[in-house]
């Protein structure tokens, strides 16, 4: 008897020695926390008579200063300056690949100003997902004769935050009666 109770003794101080002891409990929820920002430009050249010449659909890069914006919209830090809503879309000439610390586009038309979509529309038809759409007509009645190889959304008609940029390849030259839409279309989703 004094056997089995040293024994049990032991077993119960080797239990104690090897099992870890938390000091915080966490639970799971079981939530998938890998929900991103994704994105893609749809840009569409008509003609005159509004007969489609081209479409170009384009994934973007949206760049830290985009993410650091939405922060500040979101949760009210202070990584941005000066945010508002991203609802202008601007076009350039510039043909540099996108990266990360971009803040402008790299050649931005002078002529061709940017276009405002006041009501952006958002898609709720997919479970676990928005789609945030911001649509803009360009003329080629004030931006013809230019070779557009960029585009980017912006929360100001001037200067201000880029949240993405993304080139156009191959480049889109518009004739004086053409049009060009650009529709930005941002997923949030959970999944």
């Amino acid at each position: 008897m004094v056997f089995g109770t040293a024994f049990s003794i032991f077993a119960i101080l080797i239990l104690i020695a090897v099992s870890p002891i938390a000091t915080d409990t966490f639970e799971t929820t079981g939530y998938n926390d890998g929900s991103v920002l994704k994105g893609f430009f749809t840009i569409t050249q008509s003609d005159a008579d509004g007969n489609i010449i081209r479409t170009i659909q384009t994934d973007n890069l949206v760049v830290n200063e985009g993410m650091e914006c939405v922060a500040d919209l979101t949760f009210g830090t202070t990584s941005c300056i000066a945010e508002a809503f991203f609802q202008f879309l601007a076009l350039g000439t510039g043909t540099t690949a996108p990266a990360d610390g971009q803040t402008a586009l790299i050649t931005e038309s002078g002529t061709c100003a940017r276009v405002q979509d006041t009501t952006p529309a958002i898609d709720v038809s997919v479970s676990g997902q928005r789609a945030i759409t911001v649509s803009s007509l360009f003329s080629g009645s004030n931006c013809e004769a230019q070779a557009f190889g960029e585009t980017g959304l912006f929360d100001a008609s001037s200067t201000g935050n880029m949240l993405a940029r993304s080139l156009i390849s191959p480049t889109i030259t518009l004739g004086v009666g053409d049009t060009l839409t650009i529709d930005y279309t941002i997923t949030i989703n959970n999944t």
